[in-house]
This record gives structure tokens, sequence and C-alpha cells, in this order.
């Protein structure tokens, strides 16, 4: 693992406890492709909250309910991911961290910076 922090993070949720992405322009071979929101120092709370939504995907993945239940459900799942990755940009800017946060679960691949939230 090289000591760099990464320069662009996304979130995104998988099928592990893994939801935080390293997608810098200037990864190299050595950096870690999945980043640990607490090496990076983000409040235990959001991580808490990030780990659940994580866990929500596999939950939703495996859901055998009625289809427009599930589109439903999708939906304030996704704006949920959306209101922690507006979150977890301004716990990096205010930890004084050169990072952009993007969210793979919206239709909007800008940085988050480029599009303030809550």
């Amino acid at each position: 693992m090289a000591d760099r922090t990464p320069t662009v993070v996304e979130l995104m949720a998988e099928h592990t406890d893994a939801f935080l992405w390293n997608r810098s322009p200037d990864q190299q071979p050595d950096d870690d492709y999945v980043v640990d929101p607490a090496a990076l120092g983000i409040s235990p709370e959001l991580v808490a909250r990030l780990a659940t939504w994580n866990v929500e995907w596999s939950r939703r993945a495996l859901d055998l309910g009625g289809p427009g239940d599930r589109v439903v459900e999708a939906a304030a799942w996704a704006r949920e991911g959306l209101r922690l990755a507006h979150r977890l940009q301004n716990e990096f800017d205010a930890l004084g961290h050169d990072i952009d946060v993007r969210c793979a679960h919206d239709d909007d691949p800008r940085p988050l910076r480029e599009r303030r939230g809550p």
C-alpha cells in the first residue's frame, strides 16, 4: 500500500463491507483500490451510516417483494446515498482533505463539490 491520500473517491455500494473506492486519476498500482474511511478521519457516526446504507444494497438485491415496492425503495435508497455522499464531501472539506467525492448511484458524474447539497 502506498501512503498517498486519494484525490477522488466514489461512494458505491458493493456486496462486501467496502463502499468507498479510489478513483484518483493519478492512482498508482500500489495504491489501495478500496478506501478505508476511518483512515481518512471520517467520523464514526458517518462511517456507521455509510456501512448501514451499503448493507441495505445487499438486502435489496435479495428482496423478493413486489416490483412496485422495490422501485420506491430503490429511489429512497439512492437519495440517502446522495445525502451521505454530500455529508462525506463536507467532512473531507472540514478536515482539510482535497478529495472530490462522486456518487455512483445517481445520474450526475460530476464531483459533489460542483453541485453542493445538504
